[in-house]
């Protein structure tokens, strides 16, 4: 599981955040470190004993469940493949990342047309679609082709 501060930034977005209720074995980053959720109430438990708002860390598994809701590749073969289409053609190039990361990376872009610049995530569109302004976007075509926008 990662508890990396990159991944921790991540994590730390509206899209991830918002309604999400803690469930066990849930990870959350509080002011003092990381904790797993023992328990479906992690505001009694933890919250009062640390006053801070935890940020939820989803586990890849959870990523990949965020993934199948209202997606045309319920499938988990094809929720594989699709993200593996994706790996090869993904928007951004995130290097030494997590699976969890990815994952995430893969989910924002998906579900919220946005990627992962360093610091934040950002909107995109190609033609209606998805290109990020300001940075080279890469389309690998296959036998060697490769479109840059």
């Amino acid at each position: 599981m990662d508890t990396s501060e990159q991944y921790i930034k991540m994590c730390d977005c509206p899209e991830i955040q918002n309604g999400h209720k803690p469930e066990f074995g849930d990870y959350f980053r509080l002011i003092d470190g990381v904790v797993i959720c023992e328990s479906g109430d992690l505001s009694i438990k933890y919250e009062c004993d640390y006053g801070s708002n935890p940020i939820w860390l989803p586990r890849q598994d959870q990523l990949q469940e965020m993934m199948k809701y209202g997606f045309k590749h319920e499938l988990d073969i094809n929720l594989a493949r699709y993200f593996h289409a994706w790996l090869i053609n993904k928007p951004n190039q995130i290097t030494d990342a997590s699976m969890e990361q990815l994952w995430l990376a893969f989910y924002m872009h998906e579900k919220h047309g946005k990627i992962w610049n360093g610091e934040k995530w950002v909107g995109i569109h190609i033609k209606g679609k998805s290109i990020i302004e300001g940075m080279p976007f890469t389309i690998n075509l296959g036998g060697g082709k490769k479109i840059t926008l």
